[in-house]
């Protein structure tokens, strides 16, 4: 027979979440690893990427955001001077605004 009281204390016991987190946690990471190989390779064969974030979605939030995303690609050894190329030039080339902002050149707009 199925009893609640038994499911509860299960799930409340502290060793059951301890192991659960430890679990999460490492899935995490290997995701992450899979995720920093795969932007490597992408940058090491030429293609254009552009810094974003999915703001919006849980625990992801707008403006913050984009530091743990950089800080992340940086993990994955791209350069410091790229991924401001990446967050500027390549964000407007993504959006087709290249001709609008993303550089600082005369006639493009800029934030004084």
């Amino acid at each position: 027979m199925f009893h609640k009281t038994n499911i509860l204390k299960k799930f409340t016991d502290p060793a059951f979440i301890a192991h659960r987190i430890e679990l999460f946690e490492n899935l995490v990471s290997k995701r992450d690893s899979i995720v920093a190989i795969n932007l490597r390779k992408m940058y090491d064969n030429g293609i254009k990427i552009a810094v974003g974030t999915d703001a919006g979605n849980p625990f992801i939030f707008h403006g913050i955001s984009i530091y743990k995303e950089m800080k992340a690609m940086q993990d994955a050894g791209i350069p410091a001077r790229d991924l401001i190329i990446m967050a500027t030039k390549n964000g407007a080339l993504a959006m087709e605004r290249l001709d609008d902002f993303g550089t600082l050149e005369r006639g493009k707009m800029a934030i004084l």
